[in-house]
């Protein structure tokens, strides 16, 4: 609020004009909640507990998910650009990428990009992923592209031509990122989809949040 009102922001070591500190605070915002980045963002800086929709427009989000989206784009702005820049590697957002999306790119955000991700943070090699492939069979573990990511600490884009094998383990249900109805009769789960929409949230959402709610009440008789 007090930048909103006209004070200069703090931005790392320096102080900048309000107008360029939201131009930044809404490109962490969509960079976050509506870029192609979005999922492996909010994996990293919400330790895999994030549950919101992906939209195009920023203001289809609810109030929940833009509470949410918001202060995680404060997370990148707190420790500016130490947080943004090591968010990025761990994601594997390189400048070209960034540069690529149609976003309005701030100079302070293009000065930062072009001095710390210019360049390619380490290169993996179709000899790198086969032999980490074979390490992790002599574990005993299957080769799957997400077990190679983990152990590589490397996000692989769609130009790695290596075959990954395809990985069928699921986590048991309700312990995933998404609630999935199975098992419900279509009855209620049209009715769980229609009160997920006049909440304006998804029906995976509404879902967790019900659940808890009553799990809570039960554990309060």
């Amino acid at each position: 609020m007090r930048v909103a009102n006209g004070s200069w922001a703090e931005l790392g070591k320096k102080h900048i004009h309000p107008i360029l500190y939201f131009r930044l605070l809404n490109y962490m915002f969509r960079l976050i909640g509506c870029s192609r980045f979005s999922a492996g963002l909010q994996d990293e800086l919400g330790h895999g507990v994030i549950n919101i929709p992906k939209f195009r427009e920023i203001e289809r989000y609810n109030v929940r998910c833009r509470n949410i989206l918001l202060n995680l784009s404060l997370t990148l702005l707190k420790e500016w650009p130490e947080k943004f820049i090591h968010t990025c590697r761990q994601v594997g957002i390189s400048r070209n990428k960034l540069l690529k999306m149609k976003f309005d790119h701030p100079f302070e955000l293009i000065s930062q990009i072009d001095q710390h991700l210019g360049e390619p943070f380490f290169k993996i090699t179709s000899e790198d992923i086969k032999q980490a492939a074979e390490y992790l069979k002599a574990k005993g573990v299957a080769p799957t592209r997400k077990e190679l990511e983990d152990l590589l600490n490397f996000r692989f884009s769609k130009s790695h031509k290596f075959s990954f094998k395809k990985s069928y383990n699921r986590l048991p249900s309700g312990q995933s990122r998404y609630w999935k109805l199975d098992g419900v009769s279509p009855e209620v789960k049209d009715a769980a989809k229609k009160a997920a929409r006049r909440a304006g949230e998804n029906v995976g959402a509404w879902v967790d949040n019900v659940l808890r709610k009553e799990l809570n009440r039960r554990d309060n008789e």
